[in-house]
């Protein structure tokens, strides 16, 4: 059986599954054992198309990581496509016949109540304040201590659909592995990639995958957004396929071969090494770049358009971090910094001592995902004592601690998290 202080997280996509395992040293530290990546193309939007295929997928993945701990795999946390949640607008409301100084227990009631709509279509993964509303006076801030007759709470939750999860859990069930733990992929990433002078600034968090790309934005420390759309990298593959009539193999070996930077476009010798593609000349791999070009900057246009929408675009001091199997293709920086007009850094998985996962920002998900199980499951883990995480981090800790893998910089964003089976 997986001991108690080891951790497996999975990201199921629609081209890839990607596994990680660790270890908890101490109450605040991981340490990365293994991590593991299988092509996958089973998995849609909202539902699985051939759970076969993806049980025998599952099934090797989690054989390696099996030997990467030296234990079998009993449970494990999942990393929710952004594909695979909506987001829902609810609210609750509460009011008394005298005039009195409204009590954070109170806001943090109606909070966890405006939940219960939304979880009758699937498990709440998140959620986000909207709005409060004492007396008819409508404020983004938390009216704690303000006089009021009546206060209403809303809120966005971000949910993922029952009969997606429903049917993940019964694949990994049939494997003899439970999912105890759900999250945002976005959010997953967010934990594996930035640093604490970014979390507590305001930052764009984008993963780039396969089929889709995941978005979450942070303000001050805190989640604002979550959001995603269905294009990701394999779109640049298949327009290379359609417009220069090469094999996706081929399309593929070429996307990564460095034709996207202009300070480099890469020997097109290297690239007919690489891919075993005996026409890819110069000029096949400036077209290549261009098609690449237009794609991304396609992606990073539309995030940039969903910002502007809620004028974000000039309150995000320490950018957008990009990560993600897709955020391999070359030159994506400096296209991304072009559309975003920001700071673009690549996001590399980290684990909680700060030691870098091997396998570069594929790896994010995977990672991040596993932080997160190790935090929100403390009752089964050796120096953990309390049945739950505290909702609220002591704020000298969560402003001041370095990174470690510690809860409070992961509790800041996720104290509305919901592991999987808990009632909102």
């Amino acid at each position: 059986m997986t001991p108690p202080s080891r951790f497996v997280g999975l990201d199921i996509g629609s081209t890839t599954i990607t596994a990680a395992a660790a270890e908890q040293v101490d109450r605040g530290t991981l340490t990365l054992l293994g991590f593991e990546i299988a092509p996958s193309s089973d998995t849609a939007t909202g539902r699985i198309q051939h759970p076969a295929a993806l049980t025998g997928a599952l099934q090797r993945v989690l054989t390696r990581i099996n030997r990467s701990t030296g234990h079998p795999v009993e449970r494990v946390a999942l990393a929710i496509p952004g594909v695979n949640i909506e987001a829902i607008s609810s609210s609750a409301e509460r009011r008394w016949d005298t005039v009195e100084p409204v009590e954070a227990d109170l806001i943090e009631e109606l909070r966890r109540h405006a939940l219960h709509g939304p979880s009758a279509i699937g498990p709440v993964l998140a959620s986000v304040p909207l709005a409060y509303e004492t007396d008819g006076r409508r404020t983004t801030e938390p009216p704690v201590g303000q006089p009021a007759r009546s206060l209403r709470v809303e809120v966005q939750t971000f949910v993922s659909p029952a009969r997606y999860v429903s049917q993940l859990a019964e694949v990994l069930t049939g494997l003899g592995v439970t999912p105890d733990v759900l999250v945002p992929r976005a959010l997953a990433s967010a934990e594996a990639v930035l640093h604490e002078g970014e979390r507590r600034q305001s930052v764009l968090v984008i993963d780039i995958g396969g089929t889709s790309t995941d978005i979450a934005v942070f303000l001050k420390g805190q989640l604002y957004d979550l959001f995603a759309f269905p294009v990701g990298s394999r779109a640049i593959t298949n327009d290379i396929c359609a417009v220069l009539g090469l094999p996706f193999p081929s399309a593929e070996q070429l996307k990564r071969a460095g034709f996207t930077d202009r300070r480099g476009t890469g020997s097109a010798s290297v690239a007919r090494q690489n891919t075993g593609n005996a026409a890819i000349d110069a000029r096949t791999m400036e077209f290549a770049r261009e098609i690449a070009e237009a794609r991304l900057l396609q992606v990073f246009t539309r995030i940039r358009q969903r910002l502007d929408e809620q004028d974000l675009g000039r309150r995000l001091p320490a950018g957008a971090v990009v990560t993600g199997g897709g955020a391999r293709v070359t030159g994506l920086e400096r296209i991304a910094r072009r559309a975003l007009d920001m700071p673009v850094r690549i996001g590399t998985a980290r684990t909680g001592n700060g030691r870098a996962a091997a396998n570069g920002p594929e790896a994010a998900a995977a990672v991040g995902v596993v932080s997160v199980q190790a935090w929100f499951c403390p009752a089964e883990h050796p120096g953990h004592t309390d049945e739950q995480p505290p909702e609220h981090p002591p704020a000298e800790e969560s402003q001041h601690q370095e990174r470690t893998g510690k809860g409070p910089a992961l509790t800041r964003w996720l104290r509305e998290f919901v592991p999987l089976g808990d009632e909102a």
